[in-house]
């Protein structure tokens, strides 16, 4: 035993005899930090120390093996050490019952004693006996799968004055498992040894200190290849796996073999046992917590951890394994699917053989749709094991494996396979479809539509056996069209009949009510489009996700469609299950196009975190999968996000946008991102957006979502001052807004007329415009457009004189501003709050600025850049002369003569940085006071 005197100096007290399984504590000499365990420590030593009514601590470590259970005792040693407790330490295997009897609760000058066992589970039942008499506190640690009888025992009939106390140990979470690794923790390797490791701090940074990590590739491909992770020994788990011998060792190699998780039958086949032997070992297998029972049941049995099979299935002769491989391989033949035959066969196949390509190419198709990443792999095993002679098998395995690279997102890799079939006229419409497809995705639209025009020609050759050939191909150059921008090519290809006799594609009449419903919300709005979208989604909605992964491009384009004609909540519910279909199954490929579409939708719902969370994951794969496009659009997302959210100017997202599409050609989703970046652009003037969109007729941009930019049409001419522009844009909304019967783009349209009434000081025109505008925003449940309506409204009745009405409409637009977190729109209410207050002469001290607040300076003078402070007979005067009132009139309703008018008019020039009656109504309509040039 040890005794751990106070300065945490370690001292032996009396040693047993060396021999034993382990030696006790081995690994406390080293400085091992406690990461994740503050909590789990602070609880133990509060319970060693507190002196609670209980009785005397007896405190509990449990958890799994490698979760820190002696690190944890070890640590709250010294630290009660350093406290003047007298700490006794022993391995439970080598603690007597005679030592546990002679110690006292107290030692002579009264320090407490402290005996703290590790692996009691381990413990002689005689020493387990005598441990029920001890007197003083006691910390242990145990396996609660491994717990032995006689403990259970001494745990249910503990004395009475035991204060009894239980700490589990559990996994680490994610950040501080990271942490552990001793890898940048913000970096993908930290990642994926936090997640292979499970949380448990033992295989956490035994995996983290593998000599060659695997590939990001490899690591989407699955936890099935994690024995092939170089693994370095481990003293702890080599202990373990060293004492397997006989049968319970041969048992368990072929459960290594065999994989998680195991069955009986096809385990004591490749182990060479009957089913009765290998019960027995699987018995003793678990008893030493090397095996667990499978939590989904059917009784079936997998390893206690992953690395735990990895390390033994390296630790297995490679001839053995691969003679079990091609046992196993044999004995899924009729049976197993042809994933768990590949796995056999591309560890112990031969190098060629017709056969095993066979399976293994089978096991790519079926893993395609579903994994994609491990069909990859599967393809590419197949590949190597077809000689050069078999070139027709070979090409259609190069276009399987194709297939898989470019639905894992791999699309230059795609391409490259794609270019050493090219010229097989017996693949040509295979090949020109994704072809076409990850030219698309890469924003190569012209290749795209030429390789389509091309391919098409091969429906009527050696390739047009296959009747689903020419509709793959039509959907392909309608989502190439629609991508292209060219919404009428796409609308001729939605017209042609869809319907295919062909079994293999049932879903080609739902492609094709798709693509009608999508080009006639593009070009058309709701009317046309809204009951079209609603079938479709209802027939969505019948079919379960695994139906729905071969249609899951054309779901994110209903989604799309959707999101322009509203309303975005149906918007974002599509994409959401889009997303969540392509993450569980691997699309990569397509997962940024749906997390655009998820993420615009949330953000027309003013939900702008989770807004965030889709564009800067969709902007990192589109990254790594080389889609420019995507990029640029996910950057212009989080630009309006960065916006709405700072209250400032532009920011990084908005530069990084810039630089990503800069010099790529015009395109439906490079036009869209480029009006998003005009529009978070203070400065940009209209002929910006006009350029941008190809024209005055704005044929670049989604004709249901005109009215949408011919308000910040009418915006930017109101900023730039030419009013009759802006009267021009706001026409044109209206009449857009009148053919396409959205509630939506009505609301636009109604936005416009707003602000250019408030510009010629018409404030009745303007609050009916706004009041109208807020009810459809909020209707439709665009949160932000609400709010920016409702300061239109606010300011058109402060120009009316209606003070009383204000604030409650400010109130509103904070509340929304708050709920959405937009500092933006909280920061223009406040401005405005400030601006409309001062006119009236009553400033609340909430929106003073610091000058005012504190009494400082002269009350007449904009304290920071703020709002100037009008007295209450200015601000009547203010408020009349901006209704249109001359001298005249005004003098008459106030009681006054007219050159007391003019006084006072002088005055509130000044104080306003203004000198003409005309500057006056502009600045109660444009901003705060002062911060207008004139």
């Amino acid at each position: 035993m040890e005794r751990v005197d106070p300065p945490g100096r370690t001292v032996t007290v009396r040693r047993a005899r060396q021999g034993g399984p382990r030696a006790a504590f081995p690994e406390r000499a080293l400085p091992v930090s406690m990461t994740g365990r503050d909590r789990e420590l602070a609880r133990v030593i509060a319970a060693l120390t507190g002196g609670g009514p209980g009785g005397t601590p007896f405190v509990e470590v449990t958890g799994d093996p490698g979760t820190g259970k002696s690190l944890l005792l070890a640590e709250a040693c010294e630290r009660l050490a350093a406290r003047g407790t007298v700490v006794i330490r022993s391995d439970g295997a080598r603690v007597t019952g005679a030592v546990l009897s002679a110690l006292p609760a107290r030692t002579g000058s009264g320090q407490r004693v402290l005996l703290v066992l590790d692996d009691l589970h381990r413990a002689r039942p005689e020493a387990l006996d005598a441990l029920r008499r001890v007197r003083s506190a006691v910390l242990c640690a145990y396996r609660v799968r491994q717990t032995p009888p006689g403990l259970v025992r001494l745990l249910r009939e503990l004395p009475g004055d035991r204060e009894r106390v239980g700490v589990d140990l559990g996994p680490l979470d994610a950040a501080d498992a990271r942490r552990l690794t001793g890898l940048p923790v913000d970096g993908e390797d930290a990642d994926w040894c936090a997640r292979a490791g499970g949380g448990v701090p033992r295989h956490v940074i035994w995996v983290a200190r593998s000599p060659r990590l695997p590939s990001a590739a490899r690591r989407r491909a699955g936890d099935g290849f994690t024995d092939l992770l170089p693994l370095p020994a481990h003293p702890v788990v080599d202990a373990e796996l060293d004492a397997l011998e006989g049968v319970v060792g041969r048992v368990a190699r072929a459960a290594a073999v065999v994989g998680d998780p195991f069955a009986a039958e096809p385990t004591a086949a490749v182990a060479g046992v009957d089913t009765a032997t290998f019960l027995a070992a699987a018995d003793d297998l678990v008893r030493r917590d090397l095996v667990r029972p499978d939590p989904e049941g059917c009784g079936l049995l997998r390893f206690r951890h992953p690395l735990v099979r990895a390390r033994l299935y390296q630790r297995i002769p490679v001839a053995d394994r691969l003679s079990a491989h091609r046992h196993a391989a044999a004995l899924l033949a009729g049976t197993g699917t042809p994933a768990a035959r590949a796995r056999h066969l591309s560890r112990g196949a031969p190098a060629t053989g017709f056969e095993a390509a066979a399976v293994l190419a089978e096991a790519a198709a079926c893993d395609l749709g579903l994994h994609p990443a491990r069909a990859v792999v599967w393809a590419g095993e197949a590949l190597r094991r077809l000689p050069a002679r078999a070139a027709r098998d070979r090409g259609r395995t190069l276009v399987l494996l194709a297939e898989a690279l470019g639905t894992d997102g791999r699309l230059r890799e795609a391409r490259a396979v794609l270019a050493t079939v090219a010229d097989d006229p017996a693949r040509r419409v295979a090949v020109a479809r994704l072809s076409a497809r990850y030219a698309r995705q890469l924003g190569r639209h012209t290749e795209a539509a030429e390789v389509l025009r091309r391919g098409a020609t091969g429906t009527e050759g050696p390739g047009a056996c296959d009747p689903s050939g020419e509709v793959a191909l039509r959907w392909e150059a309608a989502l190439g069209a629609l991508a292209a921008g060219d919404t009428a090519a796409a609308r001729r290809a939605a017209t042609k009949p869809w319907r295919s006799s062909c079994p293999s594609a049932p879903d080609s009449r739902l492609r094709g009510a798709v693509l009608r419903a999508a080009t006639a919300a593009f070009d058309h709005g709701p009317p046309t489009a809204d009951h079209q979208l609603r079938r479709v989604a209802a027939e969505f909605d019948a079919l379960p996700d695994p139906a729905l992964v071969p249609l899951l491009d054309a779901v994110v384009l209903t989604a799309a469609a959707r999101r322009a004609v509203g309303p975005a909540a149906e918007a974002s519910r599509l994409a959401d299950r889009a997303v969540g279909i392509a993450r569980r199954t691997g699309q990569r490929g397509l997962l940024p196009e749906a997390l655009l579409a998820k993420g615009a939708a949330l953000l027309d719902l003013g939900a702008l975190e989770a807004a965030r969370a889709c564009c800067e994951e969709a902007a990192r794969l589109a990254r790594d999968t080389g889609a420019v496009e995507h990029t640029g659009g996910a950057l212009a997302l989080l630009a309006e996000y960065e916006r709405h959210t700072s209250g400032h100017g532009p920011g990084a997202a908005y530069q990084q946008a810039r630089r990503a599409l800069e010099a790529r050609p015009a395109s439906r989703l490079t036009v869209m991102a480029r009006a998003r970046l005009w529009s978070v652009s203070p400065a940009g003037r209209a002929c910006g957006l006009v350029a941008i969109a190809g024209g005055e007729g704005l044929p670049g941009l989604d004709r249901c979502e005109h009215p949408r930019w011919m308000r910040a049409l009418a915006e930017a001419e109101v900023r730039a001052g030419d009013t009759g522009a802006a009267r021009v844009w706001a026409r044109r909304a209206a009449g857009a807004a009148d053919d396409l019967g959205s509630p939506v783009q009505t609301a636009h349209a109604l936005a416009a007329r707003a602000a250019v009434a408030l510009a010629r000081g018409d404030f009745p025109a303007a609050g009916a415009a706004a009041r109208s505008a807020a009810e459809a925003f909020g209707r439709a449940g665009a949160a932000l457009e609400e709010g920016a309506a409702l300061l239109a409204l606010a300011r058109a009745l402060a120009g009316e004189g209606r003070w009383a009405l204000v604030p409650p409409v400010l109130a509103r637009v904070r509340a929304i501003a708050a709920e959405c977190g937009s500092r933006g729109l909280h920061g223009r209410a406040v401005a405005e709050q400030r601006r409309v207050m001062s006119l009236a002469g009553r400033v609340p001290e909430a929106v003073r600025t610091p000058v005012e607040s504190s009494g400082g300076g002269r009350r007449d003078a904009p304290a920071g850049g703020g709002a100037p402070a009008l007295t209450r007979r200015e601000s009547q005067i203010t408020g009349l002369v901006a209704s249109g009132l001359p001298n005249s009139q005004v003098a008459a309703r106030l009681g006054v003569n007219a050159k007391t008018v003019e006084a006072h008019l002088t005055r509130i020039y000044r104080k306003l940085g203004i000198t003409r009656r005309s500057s006056l109504v502009s600045l109660l309509a444009a901003g705060t006071p002062g911060r207008a040039g004139h």
